[in-house]
């Protein structure tokens, strides 16, 4: 008997819920919005998309800073994709003073790994709702799994 390993696993979940994400009635292609942070996971999560026939309108990376270490990444990632693609600059004051109390409350946690994260999705989810007004938002990294 063969049993799936990890990797066909987390393939196949992803797999599904990706065709979810195509197929529903609440997203359109032209108002889907990867959030790429550049990074392995979201480089990732770009390229299964593609080999599945899912499309977005657009990514979004979050930069903290001229040397923000992934932004080369996300920018190239972006390219290759053909996604028009849009850069938040924010700073990290800003990440904390704006979005750290609701990210406190809504995941009611103080971890750090999960904060630091959630800081930057919560900024380019402001971001893509109200100034490029975009209506579905996925995001995909270790900590947190958002689809809006």
């Amino acid at each position: 008997m063969s049993h799936a390993s990890g990797t066909q696993i987390l393939r196949l979940s992803l797999s599904v819920s990706y065709i979810a994400i195509s197929h529903s009635s609440r997203t359109e292609a032209t108002s889907r919005v990867l959030i790429l942070s550049g990074g392995v996971d979201t480089c990732a999560i770009l390229a299964a998309a593609r080999e599945l026939g899912v499309t977005f309108a657009a990514g979004v990376t979050v930069s903290t800073g001229p040397n923000s270490p992934d932004l080369p990444f996300a920018i190239a990632a972006a390219e290759e994709a053909g996604l028009l693609h849009h850069v938040v600059h924010v700073t990290s004051a800003d990440l904390v003073g704006t979005h750290l109390p609701a990210c406190v409350k809504l995941l009611n946690t103080f971890d750090g790994m999960t904060l630091r994260n959630s800081l930057v999705v919560a900024a380019a989810m402001q971001k893509v709702s109200t100034t490029l007004l975009y209506s579905c938002k996925v995001s995909v990294h270790k900590h947190t799994h958002t689809h809006v």
